[in-house]
């Protein structure tokens, strides 16, 4: 009964304070609040940073008789995990992890998974990303029982998720010349001054390469690829690599009839663009959608920068700021915290961008009591954004959690009109 109080009032607790979108963080301290409140001792504690088909093993003490293990990511990471005793083989449990079919195999929902088990039923568990890269929260107690499901706690649902359902045959593909134009009236739409078009051949195996010159700015790039004559199915895939450094800028493997690649740059340069699925020997029009990058966007921090914070900008903004930004901080490697004052009522973006190194993915987070605001993205993305509106005079929380290599960054609010 005792038990049963101490962990009501935990869950009243942790129920406020989750009222607004938490951070991957207070995620982590509302399952470790959850363990201590269901009797158990918190035996492990710590983040992981996964690239994808990465596996890594969590071990877990002798000590109690039950055993939880409580993985906890971003609401749109991927991850699988799969528990086990002691005796089990370490090759016999990479096979089930890999093994769709498995029933042990657990698949994230929400970016969460529990394992729980008592007399010698979990000893360890492997965890494998399925996500490009994702930081992962581990939570491990030991006690005379399980943790309870931590769902109420977090507003996701822990366990798998549903088998997927069979999405039906191919779409149809129209003829080039109309998906050619409804690509340019989309791009034109949404801001493009200028869309340029070049015809391709794909090769033999309906493959090919362009190269392609792109100017200072944001860059949309469409492959339309007529369809194959003896089918109607077509599903091109392209990426955009650097033609200096071979560095991928963007990727599309969409399970559409035509590919989209999205890309910002601060000087002009030159780009290889790859693409497959075509019809061999079939006919390809590569589209080149420009967007100018927004006046707003400061150039002192030179030309990465100025592109990362381009590309952060346009997932939330149709066009860019045209005023310079209200708040700027530069930073490096690991995870730095900051503050900005706010006025009650107004809404800003928050945008981070790489000015040199190799990030190995980056997390923004905006806390702006009562609530919070985050994004995460995987190695390889030079921006991240965030949107935010202050409810009173008591400022931002602003955070930044980047590992890599010889990294420089900047982050930059603007106040949105």
């Amino acid at each position: 009964m005792l038990r049963a109080s101490a962990a009501a009032t935990a869950l009243a607790a942790l129920s406020v304070a989750g009222r607004a979108e938490a951070t991957l963080t207070d995620d982590a301290a509302k399952v470790a609040a959850l363990h201590q409140a269901d009797g158990l001792t918190l035996e492990r504690a710590e983040t992981r940073f996964l690239e994808e088909g990465r596996t890594v093993e969590v071990a877990l003490s002798s000590a109690g008789r039950c055993r939880t293990v409580t993985l906890i990511a971003a609401r749109s990471v991927s991850f699988v995990a799969i528990g086990s005793g002691a005796s089990e083989s370490g090759e016999d449990l990479l096979a089930e992890l890999d093994d769709a079919a498995s029933k042990r195999r657990v698949e994230s929902s929400s970016g969460l998974i529990q394992l729980s088990g008592c007399d010698g039923a979990l000893e360890r568990a492997l965890v494998k990303m399925t996500s490009p890269r994702a930081a992962l929260e581990v939570r491990a107690s030991v006690g005379e029982r399980v943790a309870d499901d931590p769902t109420e706690v977090l507003g996701r649902a822990a366990g798998p998720v549903g088998v997927r359902a069979e999405v039906g045959p191919p779409l149809a593909v129209g003829a080039v010349s109309e998906r050619r134009q409804r690509a340019e009236l989309g791009a034109k739409a949404d801001g493009a001054t200028n869309v340029l078009a070049s015809e391709h051949r794909a090769d033999a195996l309906g493959t090919g390469r362009v190269d392609l010159k792109a100017n200072a700015g944001c860059h949309r790039y469409f492959v339309v690829a007529e369809a194959p004559e003896v089918s109607s199915a077509l599903d091109v895939d392209a990426e955009l690599r650097s033609a200096e450094s071979g560095a991928r800028l963007a990727r599309d493997r969409g399970e559409t009839p035509d590919a989209r690649l999205d890309a910002c740059f601060g000087k002009t340069t030159d780009v290889a663009l790859a693409f497959a699925g075509a019809a061999p020997k079939g006919r390809v029009v590569v589209l080149d959608a420009l967007f100018p990058l927004p006046e707003g966007i400061p150039e002192h921090w030179g030309d990465r920068a100025r592109a990362g914070l381009a590309s952060a900008l346009r997932k939330r903004l149709r066009r860019g700021p045209k005023s310079g930004p209200i708040f700027e901080t530069l930073g490096a490697q690991g995870s730095v915290v900051t503050a900005m004052p706010t006025e009650p009522g107004a809404c800003y973006v928050a945008a981070l961008g790489v000015a040199r190194g190799a990030p190995r993915g980056m997390r923004l987070a905006v806390r702006t009591p009562p609530r919070a605001v985050t994004e995460e993205v995987p190695a390889g993305v030079d921006g991240s954004s965030v949107t935010f509106c202050a409810t009173s005079h008591d400022g931002a929380e602003l955070r930044v959690d980047a590992p890599g290599a010889a990294l420089g960054w900047v982050l930059s609010v603007w106040r949105l009109r």
